[in-house]
């Protein structure tokens, strides 16, 4: 089974699965799936993956979506089990395997810190381009983000049948200790005996720790500046009506 990133620096990355029939030839007793984990931070998107699939008419794929409640106001792994796993079930694949694609989309993680450039002088780099010499200006800061390479499992109707480059093991051994709690059951599967062991990577846009107070200081100037203009509104525009309107009755 072959897994790739499309999309890989973007807030809305795409993991393509692609299962080679040979893999299957000796497996048409079973129903293969594919687990893949997500780690904090990623999630599956399950409206755009609903859309593709009924786009292309593919009811042979079903997406199962394990996942523990997100806290979307906190930040990136304030949560320890802030983790999800997709189960992609195959009910049937043509003779040239099985192709999939799953959306997915992703936070902003942590600030990053440990930057040299203070916060005031990056700002005004990126609001006034010449306002900083070149060497002063950034590039984006992202931060990598792995994804374990999806496992493919066959569940089979006939257990004991050997099924020739695949062990059998529980299901729950499939899930790391950051999603154990995900499992729902202990089921008797077959999973590759060998598969590959680099992770898939993202670079995922992350804040820099220096704008913080830049930007906290320009809002509530923004916020009490926009008071300011209200109340003046009211003292010298609305009030002297009122006040004639009062005194006219």
């Amino acid at each position: 089974m072959e897994a790739s990133l499309t999309h890989a620096t973007s807030l809305h990355p795409t993991l393509s699965l692609s299962i080679a029939p040979s893999l299957l030839a000796a497996a048409t007793h079973c129903r293969p799936s594919v687990l893949v984990h997500l780690p904090a931070g990623v999630f599956f998107d399950p409206f755009t993956a609903s859309h593709a699939l009924a786009r292309k008419q593919d009811s042979k794929i079903n997406f199962v979506h394990l996942a523990s409640s997100v806290e979307l106001e906190h930040a990136v792994g304030s949560r320890e089990r802030e983790v999800e796993t997709v189960v992609v079930e195959v009910d049937a694949w043509r003779n040239d395997g099985v192709s999939v694609d799953i959306p997915l989309h992703t936070r902003y993680q942590f600030p990053a810190k440990g930057q040299a450039q203070p916060g005031w002088t990056r700002i005004a780099s990126e609001l006034v381009p010449f306002s900083a010499p070149e060497s002063a200006k950034e590039e984006q800061d992202y931060v990598e983000v792995r994804i374990q390479q999806p496992k493919l499992v066959l569940t089979c109707k006939d257990e004991a049948r050997y099924v020739e480059g695949f062990y059998a093991t529980g299901l729950d051994s499939l899930f790391p200790a950051s999603h154990k709690h995900l499992a729902r059951q202990n089921t008797k599967v077959l999973t590759p005996s060998q598969s590959p062991k680099q992770a898939l990577k993202i670079n995922v846009p992350v804040p820099n720790a220096a704008l913080l107070a830049p930007i906290k200081a320009i809002t509530m100037a923004t916020v009490l500046a926009a008071a300011f203009v209200v109340l003046a509104h009211l003292a010298f525009n609305v009030l002297p009506l009122i006040q004639h309107a009062e005194s006219s009755l």
